[in-house]
């Protein structure tokens, strides 16, 4: 769920000299856009596949797994098999992030939370990408993720240390897990 390489350049910086980072996503479109951000910022060391994070032709290690927000479109079943195979891709002492929009709490911020990502955001889709298709189903993903939030106890039971943290109000969720 690398999507258009945003996280993929942070990471770039972060790693230092020579970094291996294999930006991954299943769908062509997103990959197509995470491309263009690897050449538009000169990225060395970093490959993007069209892959189903399920259906890895080898599971590979790292030291670091980034996701940013992809969470919200798995079922529950996924989820848990996710966690899974975050813990068998890490390597010891690795570390995986998570980050996911999320509905806040607050209830007047909700509202108006809830309005600008069901018609702001696919309106904007709509100017800048002459396409809403990619966020018309941003709020019933978001409202739906927010009502099943169990990604850090899936973590923690296939046994990794976690942590969250609410950013942005509670407009999103960040998830920590360490190998212990």
């Amino acid at each position: 769920m690398c999507g258009m390489g945003e996280a993929t350049t942070i990471m770039a910086k972060v790693a230092g000299h020579s970094p291996r980072i294999d930006a991954i996503d299943f769908c062509p479109e997103m990959i197509k856009r995470c491309h263009r951000t690897v050449s538009r910022y000169l990225m060395v060391g970093v490959s993007v596949y069209t892959w189903d994070v399920f259906d890895l032709p080898s599971v590979p290690t790292y030291d670091r797994i980034c996701c940013s927000f992809g969470l919200k479109t798995l079922s529950d079943e996924q989820l848990q098999q996710f966690a899974r195979l975050i813990r068998a891709t890490l390597k010891p002492s690795g570390r995986a992030s998570f980050v996911e929009i999320h509905v806040p709490e607050n209830r007047l911020l909700r509202l108006g939370y809830l309005f600008y990502i069901r018609h702001v955001i696919p309106a904007i889709g709509r100017l800048c990408l002459g396409n809403p298709n990619c966020y018309r189903y941003l709020a019933l993903y978001t409202e739906d993720y927010a009502k099943r939030d169990f990604f850090d106890k899936y973590l923690r039971q296939v046994g990794l240390v976690v942590s969250t943290h609410t950013l942005f109000f509670g407009c999103a969720k960040l998830y920590v897990a360490d190998l212990a």
